[in-house]
């Protein structure tokens, strides 16, 4: 088995080559893309022309140990004459954490890995929390508005200000005071408020 695993600007596009029990052949599974949205795991990807399977599990873990078996598409999957995509959405999914996915193309045993921090219905979530070095701040930004985060400490005094795109900003605070800070993060449809906790 050999992959090439690239991810870019929210993407995962992903390789595999894998042996495909029912028909004696290799699969290719190309773009396979998770994303987070209203607490759902939505999954996506697809085989392209020529690559045919029996079946396709799909796995989730939260711990990239312990697998259970979600989903299952029956029948003959992928086209020899066109590429097909699949979709998948995971309702259950552990809110405020990353999930880690694999599919398995025919029964082969071969798995395609990926992985989405889902953030719960709320829109935005803080992980880990407390927090003794290093902390990420998730929020829904579907269409990539400019978001503007301000952190202040329990005096009122800023912390840190940042602006972001992507729905996901990292946060070092090694460096800041133990205790309970307020953030304020800006959307051009909304404002979220709250706290953080830094321990150390």
């Amino acid at each position: 088995m050999s992959f090439n695993h690239i991810l870019r600007a929210g993407w995962m596009y992903i390789l595999l080559l894998c042996g495909a029990a029912a028909y004696g052949q290799t699969v290719l599974i190309t773009q396979f893309y998770a994303e987070s949205k209203d607490g759902k795991a939505y999954l996506r990807w697809k085989l392209p022309a020529g690559n045919t399977c029996y079946g396709i599990n799909v796995y989730r873990s939260a711990d990239q140990k312990n697998y259970t078996l979600i989903h299952e598409i029956l029948g003959v999957c992928g086209s020899n004459d066109s590429a097909t995509s699949y979709e998948y959405t995971d309702n259950n999914p552990e809110a405020n954490r990353t999930n880690y996915y694999q599919l398995e193309p025919g029964n082969s045993g071969y798995r395609v890995s990926g992985s989405v921090f889902v953030i719960s219905a709320a829109g935005i979530a803080i992980y880990p929390q407390p927090a003794q070095h290093n902390t990420t701040i998730y929020f829904v930004n579907s269409n990539r508005d400019e978001a503007l985060l301000t952190i202040r400490d329990a005096n009122g005094n800023k912390i840190m200000q940042q602006t972001n795109r992507t729905g996901q900003i990292d946060i070092d605070c090694s460096k800041w005071a133990a205790g309970v800070y307020n953030y304020v993060l800006q959307l051009p449809d909304k404002t979220e408020k709250g706290r953080l906790t830094v321990t150390h």
